[in-house]
């Protein structure tokens, strides 16, 4: 960000003491949470000058205190903080007055993601577009051949919503360039920022809250919401306090509770069920009634092994870098109940 400022030189060393903490899981709050409250009171004396509430060392402060209240997961503050900077970047001219610090733009989409993420806050803020087009390389990829076939059927399927599902498009781009980055990509905090966020973003504002018994709107919403889970999963390799608030598992249990017919469509809600299990935790009433509905799905494609199951997922969105552990324990799970099954209907 920046050190020129003394709130962001106490934030940022306050933030840095708070991270290694968590890498190295000490209890450390003493050190930290004081350089904050000196952050903090470097803010209050100097906010009260309206030259200085706005320039791009004082929001820059604010961004950094914003960040702590996300690491340190204190939801309270971390409105309060966010209400703040809208404030002083209104009062500034909007967030365009900005775009010429790279640096203080990026942040503000970090921290616009973080609170989606996290606390459920949608952003405010738009995409930096103009700022990212100078850093972003234009990747192409070609499609698996599961999800182009998917996306056809859909376009033909729902003519009117066509586009609808076009984010699982990015949303596998992005997964092929990391792949393709494996391991160094991790240490590229710079990738994040500028790569994972902005998709974050998209998927963030897209939410749909009345999607109740439109067929095509529940299946939409609920693919956003794997993504979702697919893709918080992937800011916590980057950075360990990256966290995800239960809202988004929370909402695609309720919607999956639902009549939502799947019909022509059950590889993928495959790869939803599957991306829920691996990447959230739910109660245990729950996480019965998804494998069950796993192993249905997976007779009804006559699929009988966690291997052609890890198959179809590659045909959509897979990281196994990111989730390996716990998939590894969801198929072993996954085969005893389809072995169970076979026996079961061959002693019948």
């Amino acid at each position: 960000m920046t050190l020129g400022d003394e709130g962001s030189f106490y934030q940022i060393l306050s933030t840095m003491r708070r991270h290694l903490a968590i890498i190295r899981g000490e209890p450390d709050q003493c050190s930290s949470d004081w350089l904050h409250n000196k952050a903090i009171q470097s803010v209050r004396q100097r906010i009260v000058d309206p030259q200085v509430a706005v320039t791009d060392g004082m929001i820059a402060s604010v961004i950094c205190i914003l960040t702590y209240s996300h690491i340190t997961g204190d939801v309270e503050a971390f409105k309060v903080h966010k209400a703040g900077l809208a404030r002083m970047i209104a009062l500034r001219g909007g967030v365009e007055t900005l775009d010429r610090n790279f640096n203080i733009r990026l942040m503000i989409l970090w921290d616009d993601v973080c609170g989606g993420c996290a606390f459920n806050i949608l952003p405010i803020h738009p995409i930096p577009t103009k700022v990212l087009f100078n850093f972003q390389q234009v990747w192409h990829t070609e499609l698996p051949p599961r999800l182009s076939r998917t996306l056809k059927l859909w376009r033909s399927t729902f003519p009117h919503e066509a586009s609808s599902l076009d984010f699982l498009e990015e949303v596998h781009v992005l997964n092929a360039r990391i792949q393709q980055q494996l391991p160094i990509v991790w240490r590229d905090d710079l990738f994040l920022g500028i790569y994972v966020n902005p998709i974050l973003h998209t998927l963030l504002m897209l939410q749909n809250l009345s999607c109740q018994g439109i067929r095509s709107a529940s299946i939409v919403e609920m693919c956003r919401l794997a993504a979702l889970l697919f893709l918080s999963n992937i800011r916590f390799r980057f950075l360990p306090f990256h966290t995800t608030g239960p809202h988004f598992a929370e909402r695609l249990v309720i919607l999956l509770d639902g009549d939502t017919a799947w019909t022509s469509f059950e590889d993928l809600h495959l790869w939803v069920l599957i991306t829920l299990l691996v990447n959230s935790t739910v109660s245990q009433d729950h996480r019965e009634e998804l494998l069950e509905r796993i192993v249905r799905i997976m007779f009804s494609l006559d699929v009988t092994s966690w291997t052609a199951v890890i198959d179809i997922l590659h045909g959509f969105l897979w990281l196994n870098d990111v989730i390996w552990a716990k998939a590894e324990r969801l198929g072993e799970e996954i085969d005893g109940r389809v072995k169970a099954k076979l026996s079961t209907a061959h002693i019948n």
